[in-house]
């Protein structure tokens, strides 16, 4: 490759990620990172088609598909062979929608494969709920800040699947949004070349895969599998939850017991005649057997209280499974 040229022009951060696989690349090279281009430019190349679309045409098309070139060259190509603009526009989205969907039926088989380990299904379940709050985040802005996506839906822990995403061109790094032209510094700041990808910001890998989010998620069918992911998640965390408070349980009843018997033992010693004893002696004797004692009603106190957190917990997982069967299609209900 670096025999070949010295400025390599790709169209998504997808694409350059791939070329960083060839050896030694990703060490030697700088990016100079272009955002989508702005509506202008999109009428400046759609301008290519002379009077074959309006200028409602070509808001529709900037609406629709953003600066994105790739889908404007195939819209551009498509309506030069007679197809009309607005079947063009909607075979982006299509084609948009396959990608999204491909990945939603890829996390949907990971619950349903993981179905013998809980752990496993617990964390395919998880994955399938935030990949759906990522659809509804990006269904309301079309730039979001890395941070919030990592505080808000992934946590440190996952962050590697939100650069998964980028990878798989469901994602891309963008600039951050500005209102107002950049001059001097700052735009050479913003498109100065930089050893690293500017991961400060994020955006879908194409404004029509923005549009097959809005629309994927508007379907009774994937609202329903996403209701499943999340019911099975939940049970699954509940049951963890009650197992822990099982224990725990176990644990105060067990120190309890012996809180009791030191404190019966205590109290007997304290019913013996202490005439002939020293009086410092008793008084001890029977301040021992009283913090014993209070602290065996503690314990017996909180083993009560985590015995109703068990009870509660248990009528969470009941009405979780029902939640689970009311989102399964009646065709793969089992029989109880």
């Amino acid at each position: 490759l670096k025999k070949l040229a010295h400025v390599v022009f790709v169209t998504s951060v997808r694409a350059a990620m791939m070329l960083e696989k060839e050896p030694g690349l990703k060490q030697v090279r700088d990016l100079m990172f272009v955002d989508f281009p702005n509506e202008k430019r999109v009428r400046q190349v759609l301008d290519m088609l002379g009077n074959q679309l309006s200028e409602e045409d070509k808001s529709m098309v900037f609406d629709k598909l953003g600066g994105d070139m790739q889908d404007m060259h195939k819209v551009i190509y498509a309506v030069q062979r007679g197809t009309p603009v607005h079947l063009a526009v909607e075979d982006r989205i299509v084609e948009a929608m396959q990608d999204v969907e491909r990945e939603i039926t890829r996390l949907t088989l990971a619950i349903i494969g993981a179905a013998g380990d809980r752990k496993a299904q617990l964390e395919a379940a998880d994955c399938f709920c935030r990949f759906w709050r990522l659809m509804e985040t990006f269904s309301q802005k079309s730039k979001v800040p890395r941070s919030e996506l990592i505080g808000t839906i992934f946590g440190v822990q996952h962050s590697r699947e939100l650069r998964s995403y980028v990878k798989q061109g469901l994602l891309t790094f963008t600039l951050r949004p500005v209102n107002k032209r950049l001059v001097g510094d700052r735009r050479l700041q913003a498109i100065f070349p930089r050893t690293t990808w500017p991961d400060e910001w994020i955006a879908t890998g194409s404004p029509a895969l923005r549009e097959a989010f809005e629309r994927i998620l508007q379907l009774p069918h994937y609202a329903r599998a996403q209701s499943w992911a999340e019911a099975l998640a939940r049970s699954l965390h509940l049951e963890e939850l009650q197992a822990e408070l099982a224990r725990d349980g176990d644990r105060l009843k067990g120190r309890a017991a012996e809180a009791v018997k030191t404190a019966e033992v205590f109290g007997k010693i304290s019913q013996l005649d202490w005439t002939t004893e020293d009086p410092a002696q008793e008084h001890s004797v029977k301040r021992a057997f009283s913090f014993h004692y209070d602290r065996a009603l503690r314990l017996i106190e909180h083993s009560e209280m985590l015995e109703e957190q068990i009870s509660e917990c248990q009528h969470q997982r009941r009405a979780v499974r029902d939640a689970i069967t009311e989102a399964i299609p009646e065709p793969y209900r089992q029989a109880p």
